[in-house]
């Protein structure tokens, strides 16, 4: 930037965590998109405000809220940094990273490059075989199967065996609804940790804890034993319902044995939100190729006949009206489905 001249520099980020640790090394201009993005603090600034505006995240800048603030500016250069520029759905209009920077270029460096000049934090990442338990149908899995004592023991036996760098095993681990990651850590914070000698340190983080909590329990997942005091003590684990994923989904589920698809989603929108819906005619049929499978998704218009969206397995919900349906990152098979929406509605 001093190179270039430039005076005025605007780092604009994804996450308040993200900006706090971006202000520790830039104690310029700074500020989150869902800050800027609202007309009471973007329209304070003439559109050649800033000389350079630095987006980090940059593969999100796809989204309304980005574009919003892309289409107010005129900086002498947008700098996007991203590690992730290749998306699933780049041959949808309008989502294609490269081409809103003009396929541009201005610095690109690869994994294996990255590897080797220790740019990036070492880590293990493992799926464990499930426990096999006599007369466990795994297509009927009772929730007391999940937390059973075996099954902690399991996980545990599991992590210690595949080893670790550092000074003992600490890490994330993905639960497939909140009441698992809940019932999990407290099971763990109940087991003596051999390495320790005192019982394991874990939480349950999902979407009901705010920014300062999940900055909490990250550092106290970085942290080591010398590091602890009276105030904070290092983590084991943090159990959680994809946190740390990025990407909206509408709700919904599979098809059982002899279920219309109107049947099931009424079935699955009450086990997951404890709410009861009435569905209306079909939107459109989504077919989309992930690496792994192909999905075939019906999506239907629905009214709420009763109930008021308890969160059973997911982390978060949100309420978007159509002119705020693309204020978040979709998961790319449901980005099809909102031009639909918004065409329709």
């Amino acid at each position: 930037m001093r190179e270039l001249g430039f005076k005025r520099v605007l780092f604009l980020v994804h996450r308040g965590q993200l900006a706090r640790q971006t202000k520790k090394s830039y104690e310029k201009v700074f500020a989150t998109v869902q800050t800027l993005n609202r007309d009471e603090h973007l329209l304070q600034y003439d559109k050649d405000a800033f000389d350079c505006i630095v987006l980090d995240e940059a593969h999100h800048v796809t989204a309304d809220t980005y574009q919003k603030i892309m289409k107010h500016f005129s900086p002498k250069l947008w700098l996007g940094m991203t590690a992730t520029p290749d998306k699933r759905d780049d041959n949808v209009a309008g989502r294609n990273v490269y081409e809103l920077f003009n396929h541009q270029i201005a610095y690109e460096i690869r994994l294996k490059q990255a590897m080797e000049e220790n740019l990036l934090c070492p880590f293990h990442y493992f799926g464990i075989t499930d426990l096999s338990i006599v007369g466990d149908d795994k297509d009927n899995r009772n929730f007391s199967m999940l937390i059973s004592d075996e099954r902690v023991k399991h996980i545990i036996q599991q992590a210690n065996y595949y080893g670790y760098s550092g000074e003992k095993v600490k890490g994330l681990i993905f639960c497939s609804s909140i009441k698992e990651t809940q019932e999990l850590s407290y099971k763990f914070n109940n087991i003596v940790n051999p390495d320790t000698g005192g019982f394991y340190r874990t939480i349950a983080l999902n979407g009901d804890a705010n920014e300062q909590e999940r900055q909490d329990a990250f550092e106290r997942l970085a942290m080591n034993e010398s590091e602890a005091n009276v105030h904070k003590q290092p983590l084991d684990y943090i159990f959680s319902v994809e946190i740390l994923n990025d990407g909206w989904e509408f709700p919904g589920g599979k098809i059982e044995a002899g279920e219309t698809p109107q049947e099931a989603l009424k079935r699955e929108i009450m086990e997951e939100l404890d709410t009861e819906v009435k569905v209306g005619a079909l939107i459109d049929t989504i077919e989309y190729d992930y690496p792994n499978f192909h999905l075939s998704m019906d999506c239907f218009w629905c009214e709420i006949l009763s109930g008021d969206l308890v969160l059973k397995e997911h982390e978060n919900a949100k309420w978007l009206t159509k002119q705020h349906l693309g204020e978040v990152e979709w998961l790319p098979a449901d980005v099809t489905l909102i031009e639909k929406i918004r065409e329709d509605m």
